[in-house]
């Protein structure tokens, strides 16, 4: 039998604050639009208009000051990043970062949670 693992104090703290980050994560991912918007992203870089169109069966449109607040929220988290669009040499297109991928599978994770469950 395997011994129960001690964790030190230096363990305890990196536990507390995954927490903390896990919880303010979670709060985070259940503002309005914020899981369609990086589900959306997910499938590739979009510029805004793209982003504002479609996001949702039920809901088609998104308005465009909750979109900027969003993508402004995103870009301060360092969940996207802006780039050159491939479509447009004057447009700029929204580009998931490692941590906004990491961000997509906390989400997915819970998906198929959810789903387990059911």
């Amino acid at each position: 039998m395997k011994p129960p693992t001690i964790l030190t104090e230096k363990g305890e703290q990196q536990y507390a604050n995954e927490k903390i980050w896990l919880k303010e994560l979670d709060k985070k991912i259940n503002e309005a639009w914020i899981r369609d918007l990086l589900l959306k992203l997910d499938k590739g870089n979009k510029c805004f208009s793209v982003l504002q169109k479609g996001l949702t069966k039920d809901v088609k449109n998104i308005s465009s000051g909750i979109l900027g607040k969003r993508l402004s929220q995103f870009k301060k988290d360092g969940w996207v990043i802006k780039v050159d669009s491939y479509s447009s040499s004057d447009q700029k297109d929204f580009q998931l970062t490692a941590k906004g991928r990491m961000v997509i599978a906390y989400i997915l994770a819970g998906f198929a949670l959810m789903n387990a469950i059911r």
